[in-house]
């Protein structure tokens, strides 16, 4: 059964971890930039990945949601309806390229 990820990358990414590196490598030519110039990951950030090949990659939400006090101001139906059909998107993607079952994950 393929396998799905998620990291909360806050502590990896304070610490400069190499895991957070790692990332980072993976993530390269996707990324916003901090101030003073560094590829950073920002959340929330969807990122699929298969083989090496960015699948979907989608920050737009670590963007948008400044000025927003809490996430149930910023998440109205109309961005979670939104988002669902991004990661549906890229679900479908990757089932094409590695078809029903998983044989790398």
């Amino acid at each position: 059964m393929p396998k799905i990820y998620y990291c909360d990358i806050r502590e990896d990414r304070q610490n400069n971890s190499e895991s957070y590196q790692r990332i980072i490598d993976v993530l390269s030519g996707y990324l916003q930039y901090d101030d003073e110039g560094r590829s950073r990951v920002y959340v929330p950030d969807l990122s699929i990945v298969s083989r090496g090949r960015m699948i979907l990659h989608d920050f737009e939400t670590s963007k948008e949601t400044l000025g927003y006090d809490t996430p149930q101001e910023y998440w109205s139906d109309e961005r979670m309806y939104a988002l669902k059909g991004r990661i549906r998107e890229g679900i479908g993607i990757l089932k094409q390229i590695i078809g029903n079952s998983c044989n790398v994950c």
